[in-house]
């Protein structure tokens, strides 16, 4: 008799937690769409979309129908995994925040319509490519790729004339110093296949470009020296041997080099042509950044100390 009631007591129990359960969701859920109507109104009224870390699954439907009154839009910190075609409505938004989500690609409406955008974020996703259409970007400033699954760049991020940073960390770029110009071209051989990072020679603005831990990636290309107004190169933990003569000479504005966890031999380096010029900026800017107090980090001096040959 006794297990009888303390059976029946057991399931009554049961049955109450599994309804406070479901009267929990019923209120999560409500509180929820509560919260994201309330987003949606704030947003029609001052432009700006904040939805990071909002636990979305998907694009919310509202912004996208916010049209030229988003100016901002930052759904980053989701498992958002696909941007809709219908963010072509976006004309007017200036800086866009999709970093930490899942997206696999990048849809060809966001490049041809968002016109305006200066700056993109699409950092920490699952990216493979990158569209030719992103040369449409003309106004974009800055660009974070870093952490997807990136090898190569297309040809059209040389029409990107505004672009001044440029985030490609640890992704998968590849270019290898041995392969001659004739393989080079053999792109139809996946072992032959290049970084595309010589079409950023061709954007003038270009001042900042982050290329740590591609862990494929042997050499620079010689275009990269027409960047004229380059000021920081971040190698960190890349196979690079050596920095190609063109980027020095060419650079005349580089005083930021980074080259931690490379086999570049820094001795060689200061036999280089254009060397010189190089280090008297480097020290310049590092006295000048002690004088304002400045703490640096990250992408610090640290050419002359590199011990990894």
């Amino acid at each position: 008799m006794d297990s009888f009631f303390t059976s029946v007591s057991e399931s009554f129990e049961k049955l109450g937690r599994d309804f406070k359960q479901a009267v929990d969701k019923i209120g999560s859920d409500y509180n929820r769409s509560t919260k994201v109507a309330q987003r949606a109104k704030t947003a029609k009224s001052c432009g700006i979309v904040s939805e990071r870390d909002a636990g979305l699954t998907s694009f919310p439907e509202y912004v996208c129908e916010l049209g030229e009154r988003a100016k901002v839009v930052d759904i980053s910190a989701n498992r958002i995994g696909a941007i809709p075609d219908d963010i072509k409505h976006l004309t007017k938004t200036q800086k866009l925040n999709m970093s930490c989500n899942v997206i696999a690609a990048v849809p060809i409406a966001l490049c041809v319509s968002l016109v305006n955008l200066k700056v993109l974020n699409l950092s920490r996703n699952k990216l493979r490519a990158v569209p030719t259409e992103i040369g449409s970007l003309t106004k974009l400033e800055e660009l974070t790729l870093a952490d997807n699954k990136i090898n190569e760049l297309p040809p059209t991020v040389s029409k990107l004339g505004k672009l001044t940073r440029l985030n490609l960390a640890r992704n998968e770029l590849e270019e290898r110093s041995e392969l001659d110009d004739q393989k080079k071209e053999d792109v139809s051989n996946p072992k032959n296949k290049i970084s595309g990072l010589a079409y950023l020679g061709y954007c003038p603005n270009l001042q900042t470009l982050t290329l740590d831990g591609n862990p494929n990636l042997e050499t620079l290309p010689t275009e990269l020296g027409l960047c004229t107004k380059l000021t920081t190169l971040s190698c960190d933990d890349t196979k690079l041997k050596t920095i190609p003569n063109e980027i020095l000479t060419g650079c005349v504005k580089l005083c930021n080099l980074s080259m931690k966890g490379t086999r570049v031999d820094v001795n060689l380096m200061r036999n280089t042509p254009g060397y010189d010029a190089f280090d008297e900026r480097r020290v310049k800017s590092r006295n000048k950044q002690i004088a304002g107090n400045v703490l640096v980090g990250g992408l610090d001096d640290v050419v002359g100390e590199n011990q990894k040959r």
